[in-house]
């Protein structure tokens, strides 16, 4: 599964929504708390197999985009 596809599955999950889940809006704008956040840097550790560093999560959790998400997973998955 690619970074993007993973993203935006994955927040329509936690959020339970289908639609707004564009590479630019701001995680938070789609209702995302701290702890959203953290599920999904968990899930994308757990199912790409990645490893996410404190400055990589601090920038999602400091008004990160979902583009932010994606290629930060993405350049992770590039480097594993």
């Amino acid at each position: 599964m690619d970074a993007t596809q993973f993203v935006k599955d994955n927040i329509q999950d936690i959020l339970a929504i289908d639609e707004g889940v564009v590479p630019t809006a701001k995680l938070a704008d789609l209702g995302m708390d701290e702890m959203d956040i953290v599920d999904l840097v968990v899930a994308a550790e757990d199912e790409l197999g990645i490893e996410v560093g404190a400055a990589d999560e601090g920038r999602l959790l400091e008004g990160g985009t979902v583009q932010d998400a994606v290629d930060i997973f993405t350049k992770l998955l590039q480097q594993s």
